[in-house]
């Protein structure tokens, strides 16, 4: 098939895209502007362009494939509409691969693509030879956010945000956890819980901490066959740090082991992960900083990022560049994060970051608002703001730059400034 993908730099659209020409059809795509990606994209024989006009759909497609941040109004999807190619979602392609072959898809609110990624990477080590798409590029996976496998099993994300996991029919599910998220499309927790229950029932079996009495609860409503998993008497060593993570690692072992691997070989495999890009990345150090990267966005995921950087320099003080996602998820869960925020000695926080928000969400509240209720830290608007603030961190500390907007590309200019 020939294949054009309208957002080809999201991380998703990336994976699936590369999943294609892996197949050997010819796959092109446009977005705004170039990312880390494409470089990976480009060595596969995918053609990029930033320019994203009508003229990229042509009559000879056979499908176009975009992302959802991509309206219904934009040009390549209009000019699809007009010449009657076939368009399909992000999503609703990934569903459709769920039912090519057995496939296990990772979901919760917190740990979909960590979780992926290691069951991913210790599957691999095991020779079952995954094929893999994941919201994040893995150094198991050559730095790839896709790994071609020929293998039994399909690994995948299952994205609860507006039901987008609808699409799905994964024979395995593993459930990490579920906490109110996304209030922009699930006003209310019931809203929430109503969209996890519609996707577990259309799964065979649903792993889960035995513990998390809230998942055991929906995993019933759901009527799929229930596992839960319960805490293993020796603990698994990772050579990421983070409660969580190794919290995530039982669900992988469980299932491993209901495969009939045996425990040591499994906790072998599952210590090859070396972790995923932005989820507690270590970057190349800055003027003598500790410098690390994540894309927690969540006060859940702050708190556990935090505790896991504790486990890894024990008494070095961690100073915390936080770029908040989402004034709707801002504003809904505000005392959290003042919660989790203030207890942070050395912060800075960046302007909330525009995600999906309307207008009237934009104006409704500013970074200055969460500063003053926290009662300290530093604003910063720029790369230059950045570089100063980093460099009054004394050598030896840690820099944490946390976020999922912009936070990560920002930093990356500002540590450039000063070099």
């Amino acid at each position: 098939m020939k294949i054009f993908f309208s957002g080809i730099g999201g991380i998703g659209t990336s994976a699936l895209a590369q999943w294609y020409s892996h197949q050997g059809h010819d796959v092109s795509g446009s977005d705004r502007q170039s990312t880390e990606i494409w470089p990976i994209l480009s060595q596969q024989g995918i053609t990029l362009t930033t320019d994203q006009t009508a003229s990229n759909i042509t009559p000879d497609l056979d499908r176009v494939i975009y992302s959802e941040a991509v309206p219904p109004t934009q040009a390549e999807r209009a000019q699809a509409r007009t010449l009657g190619v076939e368009q399909r979602s992000y999503f609703e392609v990934l569903g459709e691969i769920s039912q090519q072959s057995p496939t296990l898809a990772v979901t919760g609110t917190h740990g979909k693509t960590s979780t992926v990624s290691l069951l991913g990477t210790a599957l691999g080590h095991l020779g079952a030879d995954p094929r893999v798409l994941v919201g994040a590029r893995v150094r198991d996976f050559n730095g790839r956010n896709f790994r071609p496998g020929n293998g039994h099993w399909t690994l995948l994300e299952a994205c609860e945000y507006r039901a987008n996991f609808r699409h799905l029919h994964p024979e395995v599910v593993l459930l990490t956890n579920v906490e109110h998220d996304h209030p922009d499309a699930f006003p209310t927790m019931a809203d929430y819980e109503a969209a996890f229950v519609s996707f577990l029932s259309q799964t065979q079996q649903v792993y889960y901490h035995a513990a998390d009495t809230h998942a055991a609860r929906l995993v019933t409503r759901s009527g799929a066959t229930p596992r839960p998993v319960s805490a293993l008497p020796r603990p698994i060593t990772l050579q990421v740090p983070g409660a969580h993570y190794r919290a995530n690692a039982t669900l992988a072992h469980a299932w491993l082991h209901d495969q009939g691997y045996p425990d040591d070989t499994i906790r072998q495999a599952l210590h090859q992960w070396q972790g995923s890009a932005r989820r507690l990345e270590r970057k190349p150090d800055y003027l003598g900083r500790i410098i690390y990267s994540d894309y927690g966005h969540h006060p859940t995921e702050i708190t556990a990022t935090l505790q896991a950087l504790g486990e890894a320099h024990p008494e070095v003080p961690i100073h915390l560049i936080y770029e908040p996602h989402q004034h709707a998820r801002t504003r809904a869960l505000w005392q959290d994060f003042v919660a989790v925020l203030r207890p942070v000695s050395h912060l800075a926080l960046c302007p909330i970051y525009a995600a999906r928000d309307t207008p009237t969400d934009q104006q409704s509240i500013r970074i200055e608002s969460l500063q003053r209720d926290i009662g300290h830290g530093t604003v910063v608007r720029s790369a230059a703001d950045l570089s100063t603030w980093a460099e009054s961190v004394p050598q030896g500390h840690i820099i944490l730059c946390m976020g999922a907007g912009q936070i990560d590309s920002l930093s990356q200019a500002a540590f450039a400034v000063s070099r």
